[in-house]
């Protein structure tokens, strides 16, 4: 864990004005911990020590999500108006904090799951699709995500960027209020160009009954965003799904 940490930490220090330049006010970017070999018992006790743990404290947030029972991501927003020096401080502060760890919670740590994976994603607040009042208690509400990863060619960026653009005008143009899509752009510890769209929902059911309103209400321009669909998947060289579902009980908000 500390010399993945440690590297993500050297190279954002490295990284050049241009990448915080792009970072947009209006969303926050992520560091995604991707973790495998998930031991549920000791994974869900782990998490529900450090909300507990932290309490009252300026600890970051985070949400928990399980992709399933075996694989298990722990999501942690950055302020965009901290750029890079708010994931410098985040990574750095976690491997500080492991240090005052008593020899109980080394154990858990280390028993909690068998590897994990750091990646950092940029908010993409101008491609996603969020209601106004959006907030940490939409997220809660809406724990079910529907992932797609978009891996792109590299000569299809912007096609990409534009065809989402346009699918989520034509999306407002006919009054459509119910999607909450979040989109990051992936940064390092990706192999990129990749983007990443989470769809959130109640539950399964209640995206599928959505996604089939929203297309029913799209009959009025269907041709059109049917095109930027289309437009969207022949700009990847792969598209790959999965679901999530949030654990409350084992996030952290920064009301806590």
């Amino acid at each position: 864990m500390f010399r993945t940490l440690r590297v993500l930490v050297a190279l954002l220090v490295a990284l050049p004005l241009a990448l915080a330049a792009q970072m947009t006010p209006g969303g926050s970017n992520i560091i995604v911990d991707k973790y495998f070999g998930v031991t549920a018992p000791q994974f869900g006790q782990y998490f529900t020590h450090l909300v507990e743990k932290y309490q009252g404290s300026d600890a970051s947030a985070w949400g928990i999500y399980f992709e399933s029972p075996t694989t298990a991501y722990r999501i942690t927003p950055v302020p965009a108006e901290s750029r890079l020096m708010g994931v410098s401080e985040i990574l750095e502060s976690r491997m500080g904090s492991f240090q005052d760890f008593t020899e109980r919670e080394r154990e858990l740590w280390g028993t909690a799951w068998n590897a994990r994976q750091t990646t950092l994603w940029i908010a993409e607040p101008e491609l996603s699709y969020l209601p106004d009042d959006m907030s940490i208690a939409t997220i809660e509400d809406n724990p079910y995500s529907r992932v797609m990863f978009y891996r792109l060619k590299r000569s299809d960026v912007q096609k990409f960027q534009n065809a989402l653009k346009r699918r989520g005008e034509l999306d407002r143009e006919l009054g459509i209020d119910d999607l909450i899509l979040r989109v990051y752009r992936g940064g390092l510890g990706t192999r990129g160009p990749v983007y990443m769209l989470r769809f959130h929902a109640e539950n399964q059911e209640h995206d599928a009954r959505a996604r089939a309103a929203r297309q029913a209400g799209r009959q009025g321009a269907m041709e059109e965003w049917q095109a930027a669909n289309r437009a969207m998947r022949e700009s990847a060289w792969n598209i790959e799904m999965v679901t999530n579902f949030r654990a409350n009980d084992l996030s952290r908000n920064p009301n806590q």
